[in-house]
């Protein structure tokens, strides 16, 4: 990628005071920000979890500092990011890393968080797809992001995609590349900017480095299908997301674990075969795949009226926000959980929030919640 795309990192030990100057004087710095004593402070902290609160807290942050701010060096890392003309001088790659994950522990262990640390991830389709990306960086998932979208911002997408009215316009890849490298700078985007097609896919699916979970949330039926005849064909799992308005259908298909496994987890019948065999199909076959394939008792009524509406008085399938940011969260979960080795099946899991705030389903209503008042 050029540098209009990723940022421009100077690490530690491998530049100059020049080298600052000159990305300063070559590039436009609109804002400047100097955070490195603030995080060296928040590194001793969490290094040095048992002083805190002791008398000599003070005096050793004092020496800590003293000694990594010498004047005659420059330590941290420098990072600009051409899309905002803004620069950043923070901590060097390995203390930002420990920094930015230490609320994970022990949640995660320090062992298991370098095993996710060093992980690959695909990701085709951006909508949906851009929250599980930013979940996943914000977790200290992923080395690798594979990322595959040819769609742009419009405004309509705002309603459920974290972007900015003057983004309207602006490539989704783009969008998500951004938000993942302001969280972490060091990530490798391997991006397909038209998409996926067939001629590519097995690039995408198959090519070095090869995504450990490949999460697929597009609306081509027949990418899909050819999607997952690559990842059962290679052992690579694959996880599909589908948001029906209040409520979501997350499904897994451990390909990694047996070759056997049917597509969509036979929910689909015979669709994959019909698709593969007619890839001409209309406009409303494809809307009654869809509705075949979310299984129309899962569809809330007012989501099922919607899909007869399109192109009607409807231009595209409604989808909210709320769902939408919860899926990212199960994303992450479910790439953690497989990426490390847990005990996660295959199957499909619906999850309805209308059936889970109940008084009903509230703790309150357990006959073992203790009375705390």
């Amino acid at each position: 990628m050029n540098g209009h795309n990723s940022p421009i990192i100077l690490e530690e030990g491998s530049y100059t005071p020049q080298d600052v100057a000159n990305l300063r004087s070559h590039y436009p710095v609109w804002e400047e920000r100097d955070i490195y004593q603030a995080q060296l402070r928040e590194y001793f902290e969490i290094t040095h979890p048992e002083l805190l609160g002791s008398p000599d807290y003070e005096l050793q942050l004092n020496q800590y500092l003293e000694a990594n701010l010498n004047e005659k060096e420059i330590r941290g890392d420098w990072v600009y990011f051409p899309w905002s003309g803004l620069l950043v001088h923070l901590l060097a790659r390995e203390k930002y890393f420990t920094l930015r994950t230490n609320r994970n522990r022990n949640l995660i262990t320090e062992d298991e968080q370098q095993t996710l640390r060093e992980s690959c991830i695909g990701i085709v389709g951006l909508s949906v797809g851009s929250n599980v990306a930013t979940t996943l960086a914000y977790c200290g998932i992923g080395k690798v992001l594979k990322l595959a979208e040819f769609d742009t911002l419009e405004t309509t997408n705002l309603n459920r995609i974290r972007g900015r009215v003057d983004q309207i316009g602006v490539k989704k890849i783009d969008l998500t590349a951004q938000q993942v490298y302001e969280v972490d700078p060091y990530m490798q985007i391997l991006r397909f900017d038209e998409g996926l097609s067939k001629d590519i896919l097995e690039e995408f699916v198959t090519g070095e480095p090869k995504p450990q979970v490949l999460f697929e949330i597009i609306d081509s039926f027949e990418l899909k299908i050819h999607l997952r005849f690559l990842a059962r064909k290679i052992g690579i799992p694959v996880i599909m997301v589908t948001n029906l308005g209040d409520r979501i259908l997350m499904d897994v298909e451990r390909y990694d674990l047996s070759r056997d496994i049917e597509f969509f987890n036979g929910r689909a019948g015979s669709v994959p075969r019909t698709m593969v065999e007619q890839p001409d199909l209309t406009t409303d076959d494809k809307h009654k795949y869809a509705v075949a394939l979310a299984g129309i008792s899962h569809i809330p009524p007012r989501a099922m009226e919607s899909v007869s509406q399109i192109g009607k008085t409807l231009v595209g399938r409604p989808q909210l926000a709320s769902t939408v940011t919860i899926a990212g969260g199960f994303g992450a979960y479910y790439a953690k959980k497989i990426i490390l080795g847990h005990d996660l099946p295959s199957g499909s899991w619906l999850v309805d929030l209308d059936k889970l705030f109940t008084e009903k389903s509230s703790l309150l209503s357990s006959p073992w919640m203790p009375n705390l008042i």
